[in-house]
């Protein structure tokens, strides 16, 4: 069974011009100008990091979304009234939580967020404290929806179904190309030593046992700060193993991989889990050493064969928009950003009133099939909040292009470089 298909299903520039996607909080009314029976614009919360470390991605996300508003908007908006963004750079987790308080004051129920697991936990109890709303579009923790935070739902899927398919495609991808038996297989990871980064690392580990296959040989978490690499590059090149997984941010992931060149050793492939392998950053940063290295998470753009034909006309205007807007083409980031605002869009539009309560209300009814989004995704949340139709591609560097190459489902063409070859080469 493919990996979308099984853990999908499990329970069943900077920010753009800043007077074109900000509000300043000077212009909202007192209530956000969210009351149901107002012709004002609607004012949604948009928490997004958009300087600091996180920024790129970040930046990319918050981009996607804006051109969901957009789409919105020119099809009438919500119930006839147009979005306009709060926008909060949530710069890390204390901006995040900052941020909150102050869409709290300003009564705007409904907010869009974070990127980060850091930020949407800083986030997160602000926001359902006050009564309102956090659609979360890129966290991954699991903590974001299993610590009951009323009021927060979650699009996309999370840190250990990551995992899981990680080990999916060490058994499935990885040990047939090596013409080895999946049991004989020797992974170490690394990662952030935070909540995100363990929740992958468990998800690895009850996938290695669940397969059957040995347990993860070696772990190695490091703090976000971690600025020299070198000794857990050594530490990796010490264990030997056949694959590396790895939990990271971008800054972190193109420093271990340079730490990891420097050392001259190169497993026989490289799993990355999240965003930070298969997007830009990374890609800049290692050039041809970039190819080979997979990535199960968001990605830019799948196999059509998997969408509906609304998802195929909506992800033909999105593309087409954000390069016109952009000037560039739409990564998997933000592609990430475009379906889960606009999920939140489609909820506010069945809702009675275009409030918190509205929104919960409707968000209980709510639901679409597999492939109704851009990235494959459909659509159904859980009591916790959680989507229970979400189903991470996994992404695998190509050419400097990045090539969707699992499940079948949504794959664009066929897994290469297995092993990796050396360095530079």
């Amino acid at each position: 069974m493919s990996a979308r298909k099984r853990y999908g299903r499990r329970v069943l520039k900077m920010v753009a011009a800043a007077s074109a996607v900000a509000v300043l909080a000077t212009g909202c009314s007192s209530n956000g100008g969210n009351d149901a029976d107002s012709d004002e614009p609607l004012i949604v919360g948009n928490l997004m990091p958009l300087t600091g470390a996180l920024a790129a991605l970040g930046t990319e996300m918050q981009e996607g979304t804006e051109i969901a508003r957009q789409m919105i908007n020119d099809d009438g908006g919500i119930n006839g009234r147009q979005i306009e963004w709060q926008q909060i750079d949530a710069v890390d987790a204390d901006a995040a939580r900052q941020g909150a308080e102050r869409l709290a004051n300003n009564d705007v129920d409904i907010n869009i967020g974070t990127y980060g697991s850091a930020l949407s936990l800083a986030a997160a109890p602000v926001i359902s404290r006050a009564g309102n709303v956090l659609v979360e579009v890129g966290a991954q923790a699991m903590e974001v929806t299993s610590s009951g935070y009323k009021g927060v739902y979650r699009v996309n899927g999370h840190a250990s179904g990551q995992g899981q398919i990680a080990v999916e495609v060490a058994a499935d991808v990885v040990a047939e190309k090596l013409g080895v038996d999946k049991k004989d297989l020797k992974i170490v990871f690394a990662g952030l030593d935070t909540t995100y980064g363990k929740d992958i690392a468990n998800g690895i580990s009850e996938e290695l046992e669940a397969q059957g296959m040995a347990p993860i040989a070696e772990e190695f978490f490091y703090a976000g700060d971690t600025t020299d690499f070198s000794p857990i590059a050594l530490n990796i090149q010490s264990e030997e193993p056949d694959i590396l997984m790895a939990a990271s941010y971008p800054p972190d992931a193109v420093a271990l991989g340079r730490a990891m060149k420097a050392t001259g050793f190169q497993p026989k492939a490289v799993i990355g889990t999240g965003g930070a392998h298969n997007d830009k950053p990374w890609l800049d940063a290692l050039g041809n050493d970039a190819n080979g290295v997979f990535s199960v998470g968001p990605t830019a753009k799948v196999n059509p064969d998997a969408l509906t034909d609304d998802a195929n006309t909506r992800a033909e205007e999105f593309y087409k928009r954000y390069k016109e807007e952009f000037g560039h083409d739409a990564g998997a980031h933000a592609v990430m950003g475009f379906d889960g605002a606009w999920t939140a869009f489609q909820v506010l539009r069945e809702a009675d009133e275009p409030t918190a309560e509205g929104f919960m209300e409707a968000a209980k009814k709510y639901e679409q099939p597999e492939g109704s989004l851009v990235n494959g995704d459909g659509i159904k949340f859980g009591e916790d909040g959680q989507n229970q139709m979400w189903g991470y591609s996994v992404n695998q560097w190509q050419e400097g292009e990045a090539v969707v190459v699992y499940p079948d489902t949504t794959a664009t063409g066929e897994p290469e470089y297995v092993p990796l070859p050396e360095w530079g080469q």
